[in-house]
Order: C-alpha cells, then sequence, then structure tokens
C-alpha cells in the first residue's frame, strides 16, 4: 500500500496520527506483503494479544535496538473507530495491569474468569495476555 493509499483507508479514523512498529527487516518484509499475522510474533503479549505500536518515533527507536542491526522502524496509520486511553501511575507492571483492569467495568474480576478458563483449556505462559485480550475485548475497548 502506498503512502497515499494508506493515509486515504485511514481518513475517519479516531487515531489519525502515524504510528511506529519496530520489528525484523525479515519480519518487515513479510508485513509489508501479507499484512500482520498474530500466530507469528517475537514480542507482543504483555498488554494482551495485539500489534504493538508507539506514537513517538524515539520509543520505536529503543525497541528497534532489540532486532540490533537487523532492526527496521515501520511507520503505520490505522483504521479504528475507537480509542481506549488509561493514564497509568508507573509504579510497576502488575499495578499497571490493575489499574488497566480498573478502567473496565467489573474488569478484575473478568479478567480472573478468563485466566482460570485458560488455564484449564490450555495452561502456559499466554493465559494473562489471551485473558486480558478477552477482558478488553468484550468491554467493547
Amino acid at each position: 500500500m502506498t503512502r497515499a493509499e494508506a493515509d486515504a483507508w485511514a481518513v475517519g479514523s479516531a487515531y489519525a496520527a502515524p504510528l511506529y512498529h519496530a520489528t525484523s527487516r525479515d519480519a518487515a518484509r513479510t508485513i509489508r506483503a501479507e499484512g500482520f499475522d498474530l500466530s507469528r510474533r517475537r514480542f507482543g503479549r504483555v498488554w494482551g494479544n495485539g500489534v504493538y505500536t508507539t506514537a513517538e518515533l524515539s520509543v520505536s527507536s529503543f525497541y528497534a535496538g532489540l532486532f540490533g542491526t537487523d532492526a527496521v522502524v515501520l511507520e503505520l496509520r490505522v483504521s479504528v473507530s475507537r480509542v481506549a486511553s488509561v493514564l497509568l501511575a508507573m509504579v510497576g507492571d502488575r499495578d499497571s495491569l490493575r489499574q488497566v483492569l480498573r478502567s473496565i467495568p467489573n474488569g478484575l474480576a473478568r479478567f480472573m474468569e478468563h485466566s482460570i478458563e485458560l488455564s484449564r483449556i490450555s495452561p502456559g505462559s499466554y493465559v494473562r495476555p489471551e485473558a486480558l485480550t478477552r477482558t478488553i475485548t468484550e468491554a467493547g475497548l
């Protein structure tokens, strides 16, 4: 997609500014050709399943450092109908999760229910991100 096509596609988006995504050269080639494939990710589960981006080029440069000399920063446009915004008091990862869940009606209870259900179905390290993804999605955020 050309820059003009991306700009036209994103017209009317609730978030109009460009976003940045750090990745490897090989992954960038695949993303450009096929789009994002959430089953083929190296990072991106801490705050739920998804494509992780930033509005700050300097932040994407930090994450690009994880890829060393193989790093590429993609500039993206998004087309979204609404944006959930939570102002976090930076006091630690676990407390940040609680802050996000408190911003969702009955968020902590929903998150715990999903975590228990997912642990029974498929125990492993991806329970938390999937539980968070389900909680946020069900809340319509």
